[in-house]
């Protein structure tokens, strides 16, 4: 068993035929005595290690496993079916600001009173996104005229995110 790649003495490379005999053509060597053994230890792995166990899919596994489900966001309010991209951008915008509202903010009505006084931008964007997502959770319209209404609102959410803090 060779260590490193045989060179062939009549050619760069040997040229085999392997109809009836493995031998090169020029030289007349073994196309198995010609392997090395790192040529034969990656042709036992190829054959024996199943694919979803090799060490380049584990670790997509266990990345998707590990970072991938906290860095994806995908919308509770559609169906678990095929959805246009338009409409899974617009629902994303809107769930994402709902989510934003249930767990950031003032919690004590002092610290709504010093946002009111210090900073009005916030206190109003605040209002007006809270109107939006009653809105959106209330609404049970369907159609050109839900979908131009969603588009818009998601548009003013957009524009409102400048004024959030976290």
């Amino acid at each position: 068993m060779r260590f490193t790649k045989y060179k062939c003495p009549s050619s760069r490379y040997c040229l085999f035929s392997f109809q009836g005999n493995n031998s090169c053509l020029y030289c007349g060597v073994d196309y198995r005595d010609m392997q090395t053994i790192w040529d034969k230890l990656y042709d036992f792995y190829r054959k024996h290690v199943p694919y979803h166990l090799r060490p380049g899919n584990l670790w997509w596994i266990f990345r998707g496993w590990a970072w991938d489900r906290f860095t994806t966001v995908k919308p509770r309010t559609l169906d678990h079916t095929w959805c246009d991209r338009r409409l899974l951008i617009r629902e994303l915008v809107f769930e994402t600001a709902a989510k934003f509202l249930e767990t950031e903010g003032p919690k004590t009505q002092a610290e709504w009173d010093w946002q009111k006084e210090h900073n009005p931008n916030f206190y109003d964007a605040w209002h007006e996104t809270q109107a939006l997502i009653d809105w959106w959770k209330n609404s049970d319209m369907d159609g050109d005229e839900y979908e131009e209404q969603m588009l818009n609102g998601a548009v003013k959410l957009i524009k409102l995110s400048d004024y959030y803090w976290t």
